[in-house]
């Protein structure tokens, strides 16, 4: 789906800059072809900005090392249920997504928003049991799942200052659906300076 959408949307791509938040998505041919193609991956005990020997660079969505207003699209599949700070990570899409550009993305369906555990003082806490954990491409043990995103969810970041939509689906049996946070063109948000 993020592949026909991405073809369909964004025939222009040669002329965008993009940021992926996979090191190793399918959506690589689509994605490379872009003026600026930006993988990364998220390891906790990594630096960040430390390079992968295939390229990508180590980025925590809710603190990313990039400029102010550098790209045009982030896509991400997957990746927003396991972030404990959302409203962090949306004010850093914000913040690197030039006025009008998009951030992409799929999570697993879900009827309702629900907050699946939270982070206390650096210790995680459950708030549903058993906790629930993903399949982790970079990982053996899986991944905690911090949220569960329904239709509802953006009612909860409507502060935000991006515009959330979905563009495409309910497909398949899992009703799969792909979102766009737009970052509104007419936001005046004073943002701090970060070097690029």
């Amino acid at each position: 789906m993020l592949a026909e959408y991405l073809r369909t949307q964004y025939p222009h791509i040669k002329s965008l800059n993009v940021l992926e938040l996979d090191p190793d998505s399918p959506l690589q041919p689509i994605l490379r072809e872009a003026n600026t193609y930006v993988r990364t991956y998220f390891d906790p005990g990594v630096a960040t900005n430390t390079k992968r020997a295939d390229g990508a660079l180590m980025a925590d969505i809710t603190r990313l090392q990039f400029a102010n207003e550098c790209f045009d699209i982030i896509v991400s599949s997957e990746v927003l249920e396991h972030v404990p700070d959302l409203y962090a990570a949306f004010d850093e899409v914000y913040r690197v997504l030039r006025p009008g550009g998009v951030h992409i993305f799929t999570v697993p369906p879900a009827k309702t928003t629900k907050k699946l555990a939270v982070v206390e003082n650096g210790i995680i806490k459950h708030l549903v049991h058993p906790p629930e954990y993903h399949g982790d491409p970079l990982g053996k043990g899986g991944i905690l799942a911090f949220w569960h995103l329904g239709p509802d969810f953006p009612q909860w970041f409507s502060e935000c200052d991006l515009e959330f939509e979905v563009v495409m689906g309910p497909e398949g049996k899992d009703e799969r659906i792909i979102w766009r946070a737009r970052r509104l063109e007419h936001a005046s948000r004073v943002m701090p300076l970060k070097a690029g």
